[in-house]
Order: C-alpha cells, then sequence, then structure tokens
C-alpha cells in the first residue's frame, strides 16, 4: 500500500514537474526594452512574486509555498509576470512622456520659459482641465499635454509682444 501511494505521489511530481518545464519558457521571454533596463534583480522580484503569490492562494506566509506544488509554482510564476508587465507599462509610459518633452524641447528654443509659464498656470487652471492632464500624464498619453503646451506657447508669445 504505501509503495503504491509513493510511485502515484512520484508520478505526480513528473508530471508537475513537465508542466513546468512546458510553462517556464512564457515567462523567461521578457521584452528586450525590459532587460536592458534592469528589471530588480532575481530575489527581490522572486520575493515581491512570492508574497503575492501566498496571498492570492490565502497563505499566511511565503514559506507556505511548496516549490512542488504546481499551483503554488503557477501562483508565483503568474505573479512575477504580472509584475513584469506592470513594469512595462510604467516605462512606456515614462517613454512617451520622455519622447514628447524631447520633441517639445527641440522643437521649441523657449521651452524652459513656456515650462515657467506652465507651472505658474497650473495654480489657475480649471479642475476639469488639471484632472484631464493628470490622467493624460498617468496613462502616458502624450495628446493632451502637448495641446496644452501649445496654448502655453500661443500665450507666451503673444504676451511677449
Amino acid at each position: 500500500m504505501r509503495q503504491k501511494d509513493y510511485t502515484q505521489k512520484t508520478q505526480q511530481l513528473a508530471e508537475q514537474r513537465r508542466q513546468f518545464q512546458e510553462y517556464r519558457p512564457q515567462y523567461q521571454q521578457q521584452p528586450q526594452y525590459v532587460q536592458q533596463n534592469q528589471m530588480p534583480q532575481g530575489d527581490v522580484l522572486n520575493n515581491v512574486a512570492k508574497q503575492i503569490a501566498a496571498r492570492n492562494l490565502g497563505l499566511n506566509s511565503t514559506d507556505d509555498l511548496s516549490e512542488l506544488d504546481f499551483d503554488h509554482i503557477t501562483a508565483v510564476v503568474e505573479a512575477k509576470q504580472a509584475l513584469i508587465n506592470q513594469r512595462n507599462t510604467m516605462m512606456y509610459r515614462q517613454q512617451n512622456i520622455d519622447n514628447l518633452e524631447a520633441q517639445l524641447r527641440a522643437e521649441e528654443p523657449k521651452y524652459d520659459e513656456i515650462m515657467e509659464r506652465i507651472n505658474d498656470a497650473m495654480q489657475n487652471i480649471p479642475v476639469s482641465k488639471f484632472n484631464q492632464l493628470k490622467q493624460a500624464y498617468n496613462v502616458g498619453n502624450p495628446e493632451p499635454l502637448r495641446e496644452f503646451f501649445k496654448e502655453m506657447q500661443k500665450d507666451y508669445y503673444s504676451n511677449a509682444i
């Protein structure tokens, strides 16, 4: 009877390992720009992923995670991938904003002066406009920010005359 249980457990473990090996390449493929921008190194990312996985599985701590349980392994891998995806999204948003700034700076010789005016104007714009600009910034949508810059650019040059 014990031998049968042992054999069955061994077969289950072998099956879980096989499934994990099939799943593993999916999370190891990271976009090139993630690799280049130094994602948090293994231990930090793994520890956070384990904390998320343990919480999602209703476990008391990461110590309760089992490296032999396919559900636990899958939860950690999925949490790690979600963290990587979140980081990629944040980097994409920031890249859009950085590109807008570089483009406006290259096009406008008085960029710094106009930005000072924008900083002053932010105190007096309607809340709805402020919220629209804040939302655009948070999601990395450069168009409303570009439009506001253009408005302030016109105002700058019309008052400079």
